[in-house]
């Protein structure tokens, strides 16, 4: 596929960045003197627009521009060989282990210490994992196929920590970019982590993570700690790597 269709993720980038700033600002003018969100304030809604409209050009690209495609299913599909590449999953890998060992010194992230302690430790592994992916050559070996799958299963337990931390919060616009961000990181992942066992849906996965790439940058304006905001703008710079070495994979002969 030409280097011209890498204009997708930029717009997801770009897209992200203006909602980056759309919910800054909602964050900081959408309450009332009492604490309570005001209703259809015009940020919600351009800020709500905004997201279907990156939700529904995702899927039409994916759908007209790699749905159709046949992507040999290894990881090289979706994990950076190139010296760039690399070195975008390892500053993931980074970010991951400092939001990690950030959690495990301040275990007060959440309501619950364990919980913490779980989360940074699952953190930690998705860090390890996102080094030793691009090491992988051909058949990756079981080590790094286990690997694979393992941040998806912590943007799942990102996700269930988000809606009980949040349980008894009556406003929904608090956390719902973060609940969004955690439920499409994962699963971007997942699609990702298909690669490793041999299932290549190049359409599904482009989609995943162009949606993934956009709410995750738009949760870097909540009010979480700076551990979280490591982890997840690691999952950024990742996801941004792992969709254009997709779409730019050679097809299958």
């Amino acid at each position: 596929m030409r280097k011209t269709t890498l204009i997708a993720p930029l717009l997801a980038v770009v897209a992200g960045i203006a909602g980056f700033f759309m919910r800054k600002h909602e964050l900081a003018t959408v309450y009332d003197s009492t604490g309570l969100a005001v209703r259809g304030m015009p940020v919600t809604v351009a800020l709500i627009a905004l997201s279907v409209a990156v939700i529904i050009a995702a899927a039409v690209f994916a759908a007209a521009a790699a749905g159709k495609r046949h992507v040999a299913a290894t990881l090289e599909s979706v994990v950076p060989q190139g010296a760039g590449g690399r070195a975008a999953f390892w500053l993931a890998a980074v970010l991951f282990v400092i939001g990690a060992i950030g959690c495990f010194l301040y275990p007060t992230v959440f309501r619950w210490r364990g919980v913490t302690y779980i989360f940074a430790l699952f953190a930690l592994v998705s860090g390890v994992a996102y080094a030793l992916l691009p090491t992988a050559k051909g058949k990756p070996g079981p080590v790094v196929t286990v690997l694979s799958v393992v941040p998806a299963l912590f943007f799942s337990l990102w996700l269930i920590v988000c809606f009980r931390t949040y349980a008894t919060d009556p406003e929904l616009i608090d956390y719902c970019y973060e609940a969004l961000a955690a439920a499409a990181m994962a699963f971007a992942c997942y699609c990702e982590a298909g690669y490793a066992y041999g299932v290549s849906k190049p359409g599904k996965t482009t989609a995943a993570a162009l949606i993934a790439l956009y709410f995750g940058i738009v949760t870097l304006a909540d009010g979480t700690l700076l551990w979280l905001k490591a982890i997840m703008l690691g999952a950024c710079i990742a996801q941004a790597a792992s969709v254009a070495v997709l779409l730019l994979a050679p097809e299958k002969e």
